[in-house]
């Protein structure tokens, strides 16, 4: 059997040992029933298989799988339903269901005891909508047979909806990919500023490079130069402060002087006026 993905070797799954990895491609069968195509088991955690059969124009794919609960039954109800909206086609989930016990034990070479079972198959088959609704899920325990109706009219509604073909940017995914696989591929990252490979302490940390290293010691050496300067300058502008502040007070001094010195005069006036007024009446 070939499948469009790499074979699982997770845990007990050391299916390397008889499956080989596919070369067909992602094949779509057109049917009386719709465009079929068949993503085998672990080829479901590879966004890219569930991409080409959307583009390869599936309608309904398939996911024929033999997983266990302790592996991936929390990716379960994510994964189908979040390809079939990306990629706006039906998804088919289907599961194995029960334990199966082995008259012998064994290993994996993970470092875990020997055991003579494979864990729990949970079953839980289940339908997705490219409109992200689904169905109830089938048993975990027992066996069960689920019939879907399916407008296949909706595939095409929901690409017209939200054009995710017409906005996405493959030019620059097939870009990426082909440099990806060749051997000196040199991923897109940005460096950090100087600034950033400090600690809390103004400290050069040890993800700093020698140049950065070199920058950071000649602002140390800098320092206290700048601090000093800044210190006069500070100083300086304090001087100029206090000035300000003394000749302020000076003229509020004379100011207050000059209305006292008003004030009594008006008082006197008052109180010859008085005296006059006083000696008429």
């Amino acid at each position: 059997m070939e499948k469009p993905c790499g074979t699982q070797q997770v845990g007990d799954f050391n299916e390397s040992t008889y499956y080989m990895e596919g070369n067909t491609g992602h094949p779509v069968f057109e049917t009386a029933y719709g465009k079929v195509a068949v993503n085998i088991c672990y080829g479901r955690h590879h966004p890219l298989n569930w991409l080409a059969f959307g583009l390869n124009g599936a309608e309904i794919v398939f996911n024929p799988s033999a997983t266990v609960d302790e592996l991936s039954e929390p990716m379960w109800p994510i994964e189908a339903r979040n390809a079939a909206i990306a990629n706006s086609y039906f998804v088919g989930s289907i599961n194995r269901v029960g334990t199966e016990v082995f008259p012998n034990p064994f290993t994996s070479g993970d470092g875990k005891p020997q055991h003579a079972d494979f864990g729990h198959f949970y079953g839980s088959s289940h339908f997705s909508s490219p409109d992200a609704s689904c169905t109830p899920s089938l048993s975990r325990c027992d066996d069960g047979l689920l019939i879907s109706d399916m407008d296949l009219n909706l595939c095409r509604q929901l690409k017209d909806k939200w054009g995710f073909r017409m906005t996405a940017r493959y030019e620059i995914y097939a870009d990426m990919l082909t440099r990806y696989v060749k051997l000196d591929f040199e991923p897109q990252l940005l460096q950090r500023s100087p600034s950033e490979n400090l600690d809390n302490e103004g400290k050069i940390n040890g993800d700093t490079s020698p140049e950065q290293q070199q920058q950071q010691q000649s602002r140390e050496t800098t320092k206290p130069w700048v601090e000093a300067s800044f210190g006069k300058e500070k100083d300086k502008e304090s001087g100029v402060k206090n000035k300000n502040q003394e000749k302020a007070i000076v003229e509020q001094t004379e100011n207050t002087k000059e209305q006292k010195q008003d004030q009594r005069e008006r008082e006197q006036e008052k109180q010859v006026t008085s005296k006059g007024e006083h000696h008429h009446f």
